[in-house]
């Protein structure tokens, strides 16, 4: 039995080394980690300044603008433009006419008088009017 017991202690010695040798390489790793942690805060650090220089380099070198910011973002509309903005003379049709007729009115005259890619229906002229044309 004796010879059982020397084998365990053994084995016990050698599983507490390893153990120890785990442990040292564990911190090691940690440490190794924190510097790697440190260092990608640093780069992410420098990035952002060096973006930041970037923008404000882009934004000194371009002309400046007089027009205010919201008359400049009213002006973004999402799509095409109206039929009625683009055809200067669909647009003076319905000016001649919209202080008299109503719009299905103006509309029929629309088809009656123009091919069927110029036609516009009444909805449009009656969004195109409210856009261009409402109160201030």
């Amino acid at each position: 039995m004796e010879g059982n017991s020397t084998g365990v202690k053994e084995g016990a010695r050698d599983l507490s080394k390893s153990v120890h040798q785990l442990d040292a390489e564990l911190e090691l790793m940690r440490g190794a980690l924190d510097d790697m942690s440190a260092a990608l805060a640093r780069a992410v650090a420098t990035q952002m300044d060096v973006r930041a220089s970037i923008a404000q380099g882009l934004a000194a070198a371009a002309p400046s603008c007089s027009a205010p910011i919201t008359e400049h973002r009213r002006q973004h509309r999402s799509g095409r433009a109206p039929k009625i903005e683009n055809d200067p003379e669909l647009r003076a049709f319905i000016l001649a006419r919209i202080d008299r007729l109503t719009f299905p009115q103006i509309a029929d005259d629309v088809a009656e008088h123009f091919e069927e890619s110029r036609r516009v229906r009444k909805t449009a002229i009656w969004d195109w009017y409210r856009k261009t044309y409402r109160r201030k």
